[in-house]
């Protein structure tokens, strides 16, 4: 505590430890003056959010800010209402982390979150505190936003669905609402996880393969299409497919990219060459970007007159015809429609490439260790290696696949993922780079 610093997509700490109330006002008086009117504030259902978003406004409006109170509403339906609101937001998140972490993103207000410019000069102002204004704001509830939202959505994308689908919205801030646009498509729906509790008592707020047994095991038992989790405020969605098997993220990916007819295509780094294959095999365009940044990406390159079509990172799906923000509810309706228009998920994944990814996570001792580790790994793979690709951490290229090893923007961790066509190179590359990440944390040779 004691000074607001962005990571990777917002701010993140353990509540009471790393992040606090002082840090909450400071951030929404910092908000105030750089919006210049009124703020739109929201939280998912976490337990310290009452609080912290409290602290946020108390803020705010102590720096002349008027303070909308959205309430507790999932995440792209706060920046489809900072879009049509025309105003600066702050939600109070920490998306996928456990339950004892918080945090904040800083909506603009065309809906996406802001730029790292802009991070950087929160980060100024909040520097000095609370800065008092000598016409304070004042407190308004804001009703009506999911309604509305839901009502957008269902015009955008709500073709007739005759599918079974079984949702797990974790407890989190898409209870209620997910089950309502599925329903009000035509689907049959079944919900598990399905009343809001901050403390996700039902799984760990991260839609990970081992985080989604029940749901696996209830499609199949039941025999639905297909089964969809999301995470603690929505912006995340996962794909089961009808034999409760986890849908690896590139096909997810490829999915909505042959549902949108994508041509410009923004992915993160570790993505894959799945959805790289697929998209510049109808003569479209990827390009490769960090992980958490891609909403700034595609901020730049639409400045420049490059418009991307589709921007996607695991788990997280971003139709800018829908609006610049990341919306795992959109992206479940696109899904489900492109399966049923295939006549299965089998079907609707016909022809695309196989490949075999492993992700892992590794708990950092020390400071950054990306660099060290996949120095040594290079060195390790010798002839193997065909460069190092350094947009986001490192991601050593080989001949067979790649490894990316990053440092964690969220958690004090170590992120090691890797690919290839072949199930155990994928293992074998992936349990190489925990090697090289433990000896580079371990001191060896430095």
């Amino acid at each position: 505590m004691g000074r607001i610093r962005f990571g990777t997509a917002g701010i993140r700490g353990r509540f009471g430890t790393e992040i606090g109330l002082a840090d909450a006002a400071a951030l929404g008086s910092a908000v105030a003056r750089l919006a210049e009117g009124a703020v739109l504030l929201g939280a998912d259902h976490r337990i310290s959010g009452p609080s912290l978003a409290a602290a946020a406004a108390a803020g705010a409006m102590a720096s002349g800010a008027d303070v909308g109170w959205a309430g507790n509403i999932p995440l792209p339906a706060f920046c489809w209402a900072c879009r049509h609101r025309g105003k600066v937001g702050i939600y109070v998140t920490a998306s996928h982390n456990p339950p004892e972490y918080n945090g904040f993103k800083v909506v603009w207000a065309d809906g996406g979150e802001i730029p790292r410019d802009l991070e950087v000069e929160i980060e100024r102002l909040a520097l000095d505190g609370v800065v008092y204004s000598g016409d304070p704001g004042g407190l308004e509830v804001v009703r009506g936003i999911e309604e509305g939202y839901v009502e957008d959505l269902l015009r955008k994308f709500g073709r007739q669905l005759r599918g079974s689908y079984v949702l797990d919205p974790a407890n989190g801030a898409m209870c209620g609402l997910v089950d309502e646009v599925f329903s009000r498509a035509g689907a049959s729906t079944i919900v598990i996880n399905g009343h809001p509790d901050g403390r996700f008592p039902g799984r760990p707020p991260e839609p990970s393969p081992e985080n989604l047994s029940l749901l696996s095991s209830l499609v199949r038992r039941i025999g639905a299409d297909a089964g969809f989790a999301w995470d603690g405020d929505g912006d995340r969605v996962a794909v089961v497919d009808d034999r409760g098997n986890f849908v690896a993220h590139y096909k997810v990916a490829i999915l909505v990219a042959r549902a949108a007819g994508a041509e410009r295509v923004i992915s993160s780094v570790d993505v894959g060459e799945g959805l790289a294959e697929e998209v510049r095999g109808r003569g479209g365009e990827v390009v490769e970007w960090k992980i958490g940044d891609l909403p700034s990406e595609f901020r730049r390159r639409e400045g420049s007159g490059w418009r991307a079509d589709l921007v996607v990172e695991p788990w997280k799906v971003m139709l800018p015809s829908w609006g610049p923000f990341f919306d795992g509810a959109a992206a479940a309706l696109v899904i489900a429609g492109e399966i049923e228009r295939a006549g299965g998920l089998e079907e609707a994944l016909e022809g695309v490439p196989e490949y075999h990814q492993v992700r892992i996570s590794i708990p950092r001792v020390g400071g950054p260790v990306a660099e060290r580790a996949a120095a040594r790994l290079a060195s390790e793979l010798g002839e193997l290696v065909l460069g190092v690709d350094r947009t986001d951490g490192a991601k050593v290229l080989t001949r067979d696949g790649w490894i990316l090893i990053r440092d964690s923007g969220t958690e004090p961790k170590v992120r090691v993922y890797s690919e290839s066509k072949s199930r155990r190179r994928a293992v074998e590359l992936a349990d190489m780079g925990r090697g090289a990440v433990l000896a580079a944390m371990g001191g060896e040779g430095d």
